[in-house]
């Protein structure tokens, strides 16, 4: 799921896969929360933006909490929970927290609160725990596209460009590095490197998102005053 966490399809597929799991043992609290996650995921991610999403998710996550509340990974699905469902980052660091305590090299706990202290601001401590994550789990493209994200935010462009160049290179078929990296070269002015990304990844990528590459040659073809071709793309 960590390879394909914003596809839809492959979030659906762990969806499907938790509930068939949870169903085959009533007790088996990992299924639970991992499900749990899932949901909110799937929230997060506007694949179902609902209440009724939010509340599959809650669901899930009581009956982990009910088997067994002081489990590591119950805590690290509720501070995902809290994160994505309910944007209330004091609750989902608390419970990231527990979990860490209990699996201090989690990198995917370590993300999560790198990427709370990101939307609070506190960008050094959200470097700090992308950069231990990555360290723990260096095969991550996940892991290594979020830590080039923050460096773009901190306009730390050569940083964030090798970090994107690693995503690709640890996942050729992550559509949003190629998207991100393409809005670095666009956000610095050049837009023949935006151009020659977009190139890549259409030579790269088995499906081309509408809304992360096209949208991008859009940009670039009105930045370079090509109206004529934006138009047609967007046709």
């Amino acid at each position: 799921i960590n390879r394909g966490r914003d596809n839809e399809k492959y979030v659906r597929l762990a969806i499907e896969n938790y509930e068939k799991a949870a169903s085959l043992d009533q007790k088996f609290y990992q299924a639970y929360a991992f499900l749990s996650r899932a949901q909110a995921r799937y929230y997060w991610f506007h694949f179902d933006h609902s209440s009724g999403r939010v509340a599959k998710a809650k669901e899930a996550q009581d009956k982990a909490s009910q088997i067994n509340y002081e489990a590591p990974e119950v805590h690290w699905a509720l501070g995902y929970f809290y994160y994505w469902c309910k944007l209330d980052y004091e609750q989902a660091l608390k419970h990231f927290a527990i979990a860490l305590e209990k699996q201090p090299k989690n990198s995917d706990i370590l993300m999560g609160i790198a990427s709370v202290k990101r939307r609070q601001g506190k960008m050094d401590e959200a470097v700090a725990n992308f950069k231990l994550a990555s360290e723990l789990d260096p095969r991550s493209s996940i892991i290594a596209f979020n830590l080039g994200e923050t460096y773009a935010l901190l306009r730390n462009y050569q940083e964030a460009e090798r970090c994107y160049d690693r995503a690709i290179f640890l996942n050729p078929e992550y559509t949003r590095a190629y998207s991100w990296k393409t809005r670095l070269f666009i956000n610095q002015g050049d837009t023949k490197k935006a151009r020659q990304v977009l190139e890549e990844a259409s030579r790269a990528l088995s499906t081309i998102d509408p809304h992360l590459i096209i949208y991008h040659w859009v940009l670039v073809d009105i930045f370079e005053g090509k109206y004529d071709e934006a138009l047609k793309l967007l046709n």
